[in-house]
């Protein structure tokens, strides 16, 4: 895997639990790329079955709508064969929500970023 730029990482080794990532991306500046894609990473689920992603943009920063959604196997998550296409544009914040299948044993991680090069063969295309 690349360098990871550090503002474009959504959950870092985040506790895997139903629930928002742990950072809301901030495109100040447009984000004006043809597009790029949603990683995904698992460290050491255990029990869990599935998690739903679902991408969230944002005008302000407040008021928050579903831009995709997709569901993932943990075996695909913990290979790191997961990542959503996203077209652009996106609003100036984005945010993931985390919706897991059975209750995801201790020790259980995610990490989700953006980037512009996979370091898996496993694509899930945008919705838009």
């Amino acid at each position: 895997m690349g360098m990871i730029d550090s503002q474009l990482i959504y959950s870092d080794k985040q506790t895997l639990a139903t629930g928002d990532s742990t950072n809301t991306i901030d495109f100040k500046y447009k984000w004006n790329k043809t597009g790029a894609f949603l990683q995904l990473i698992g460290h050491g689920i255990t029990v869990a079955t599935a998690v739903q992603v679902t991408v969230k943009d944002s005008d302000d920063g407040v008021t928050f709508v579903d831009r995709e959604v997709q569901t993932f196997t943990v075996a695909n998550i913990m290979a790191g064969q997961c990542a959503i296409a996203l077209a652009r544009p996106l609003k100036r914040f984005t945010k993931l929500t985390y919706t897991v299948t059975g209750a995801p044993g201790a020790g259980s991680a995610i990490t989700a970023f953006i980037t512009e090069a996979l370091s898996s063969p496993s694509i899930y295309p945008s919705n838009r």
